[in-house]
């Protein structure tokens, strides 16, 4: 299993009267950060301390497994309108609004995929956004002529 930071961080156990493990921080975060850890072949989100934590740190954090959910089951992490809880100049809102191509390729991007749409080979995705944004001032340059 892997993250943005690579693979996602395994935890081993320590003794207390809860059931508490110890993770290494996969990045350097800030408080309240949430990101997801293995422990027992389990996966469990863990939230960064107030104090933060740096790269390679080791914190002792509850383990509490992750419900496993059946496909095309649980909810949003935001609502329908969540995209406007930071005002109409969002940016991801305005990105949307005015050039929802490049909102695709960045989508795209993030999903690993390639510009077409299809599950991209070992790290050809990080060229996705750039191939979207050319095919996107392709068509309007040649819509002009």
């Amino acid at each position: 299993m892997s993250s943005k930071y690579g693979a996602v961080p395994s935890a081993s156990a320590v003794v207390t009267g809860d059931i508490m493990v110890e993770v290494e921080a996969p990045a350097t975060l800030s408080a309240g950060y949430k990101f997801d850890a293995m422990y027992d072949g389990q996966t469990f989100s863990v939230t960064v301390p107030p104090e933060g934590v740096t790269k390679g740190q080791r914190i002792a954090v509850p383990f509490r497994p992750l419900m496993p959910t059946a496909e095309g089951t649980g909810e949003w992490k935001d609502g329908l309108c969540g995209c406007c809880k930071f005002g109409c100049c969002h940016a991801h809102l305005c990105c949307a609004w005015c050039c929802p191509v490049a909102l695709m390729g960045q989508v795209l991007t993030r999903m690993k995929m390639s510009w077409l749409g299809n599950a991209a080979k070992e790290t050809a995705y990080h060229t996705t956004f750039r191939k979207t944004l050319y095919v996107t001032i392709g068509y309007f340059v040649l819509r002009t002529i």
